[in-house]
This record gives structure tokens, sequence and C-alpha cells, in this order.
């Protein structure tokens, strides 16, 4: 029988993890609160990753082609430079990720591990002609094979932070998905 006092909850959001313990020892609540705050801590550096990329939906050039606040904002001061991953970084980095800030889509790949099956919270890299471009995997629907990403610096000026559909196994110029470290 699991009482009370025996549970121990951590609240993530709109989530909350439960831990049953029935032991004497005060020892397994240590680290089981250890262990949920772990999960907890991963879970909302990706959700906090997913919601300032959901913030700036509808933000980007003014003015000129990658030229703007945000752009600015994006690529730490500077304007008319492909902004694609400048965004990404922000996004990193404004969710607490301390990882090198870079304007190189590609280089992404180093910073985590290539995934086969991306969840949100995942990076989407794609090749293309004189190098890459990069998004954030905001939702994921596996039966329908379909998942949807952030992105900037896609399409033509003026573009704008905008999320974006893809089709599983139908994704042009694909590269990998990455999970960050």
């Amino acid at each position: 029988m699991i009482h009370e006092e025996d549970i121990i909850r951590l609240g993530v959001g709109k989530n909350i993890f439960h831990y049953s313990i029935r032991k004497k020892s005060n020892w397994w609540k240590i680290i089981a609160l250890t262990l949920l705050g772990i999960l907890a801590i991963v879970g909302l550096a990706c959700a906090d990753m997913i919601s300032v990329a959901r913030s700036q939906i509808g933000q980007g050039e003014l003015f000129g082609n990658n030229r703007g606040p945000a752009i600015r904002q994006y690529l730490n001061g500077r304007e008319g430079l492909p902004w694609c991953a400048g965004f990404v970084s922000y996004c990193l980095r404004e969710a607490g990720y301390e990882l090198p800030y870079t304007l190189r889509a590609k280089e992404f790949l180093k910073f985590g591990k290539r995934v086969k099956n991306p969840k949100p919270g995942d990076l989407i890299v794609f090749s293309r002609q004189g190098g890459g471009h990069i998004g954030i995997v905001s939702e994921v629907y596996p039966k329908d094979k379909i998942i949807i990403t952030i992105e900037g610096n896609l399409g033509n000026y003026p573009s704008k932070v905008k999320e974006v559909h893809y089709k599983l196994g139908r994704i042009k110029n694909f590269m990998a998905f990455v999970r960050i470290k």
C-alpha cells in the first residue's frame, strides 16, 4: 500500500513525475529525487528551447535581406549573413544550453548525437549548396510520420521565423536529426 508520505512529486510544467517509495531509509528518497530532478532539468531545457523558438515566430528580416533588429539579435549584433544557425544558437543560449555559438548549420552535428527517431527539442540539419540549414523539432506525430519544426531564414526576403511541416522520409536535403548532449 502506498501512503501519501511515500510519494515524491516533482512538477515540470503540465507534467508531474511520481515515484513511489516504501522503504524506511531516506537514501531511497534522495536517489529518486536526484533521478527525477535530472529528468525534469532535461525536459525543462527542451521545453524552454521550444518556448524560446515559438516566441520568435513572425520575427525576421526588415529593411533588407538578412537585416533587421531580430537578425542582429540572432547574429550577435551583425547583419547581412545567413541567420538560420544564429537563430538556433540564440534559442539554445536563451534556454540555458552552454554550447558554442555558431553560424554554421552543419557544425551542430558535432554538438550532439545523430538519432533516427526525432523528439521535440532535437535539431534537424539539412545540406544545401554553399552550406547547410537547421531548425528545431517542436512536435512529432509518429503515426502520421509528420514533424513540425521552427526555422529561421527559410525562403525569400522577407524571411521570418516560422513553423514548417515535414513528412518523414520525404524531407528534401535532409542530413540528420541531432539530439543535443
